[in-house]
């Protein structure tokens, strides 16, 4: 019994292995994303948001929205809203939470089709060439739809902030988000 699982694991092993690393080697087209260069990052790294105002848990997330860049200072946020969403609409989600950040109405879903993004809230992690360091859920709190712990007990984008700011690789480069979907617009 004991052999099969030593060869169950050395051939998991490498599969596991090879989806990590290809987490790393992701990549966006920042040269198409029009709003890209509007603020520089001091640190090289930017965070883009998928954020829908009537969205309930990205509504939920308001106060981690809110903290987030006045922890990482460094780094630019950017709030980016599907399509269908109105700009009063976006100016009022902004308002109502008190967001520190740039907002960008996402025309014809031109980031989301980039990012590959389909949930609200669904963030990436880059720099500014574009590689994707981090992409999916903000944290574990929100487990399934309508379904959420106390709090969080994982902190993916914050735990992938300070692995690239201190030259380590990235633990978890993706989670699966759990949200509303984004709806494109073909």
């Amino acid at each position: 019994m004991k052999f099969y699982f030593l060869l169950w694991c050395l051939f998991l092993f490498p599969l596991v292995t090879v989806q990590a690393q290809d987490g790393q080697n992701k990549k966006v087209a920042v040269e198409n994303i029009p709003f890209f260069n509007a603020e520089k990052s001091a640190s090289g790294l930017y965070v883009l948001m998928f954020l829908g105002t009537d969205c309930p848990i990205s509504q939920k997330y308001g106060n981690t929205l809110r903290e987030l860049p006045e922890t990482y200072s460094d780094i630019t946020f950017y709030g980016i809203v599907p399509h269908h969403f109105s700009e009063k609409e976006m100016i009022q989600y902004k308002k109502e939470y008190n967001l520190p950040f740039s907002m960008y109405r996402d025309e014809h879903n031109k980031v989301a089709k980039i990012c590959k993004a389909t949930i609200t809230p669904e963030v990436f992690l880059i720099d500014g060439d574009g590689n994707v360091y981090y992409d999916g859920a903000i944290d574990n709190w929100f487990y399934a739809l309508g379904k959420s712990r106390f709090q969080p007990t994982q902190f993916y984008l914050k735990e992938a902030i300070e692995e690239v700011q201190n030259l380590q690789p990235v633990s978890v480069p993706h989670a699966d988000a759990v949200g509303c979907m984004i709806e494109m617009k073909h």
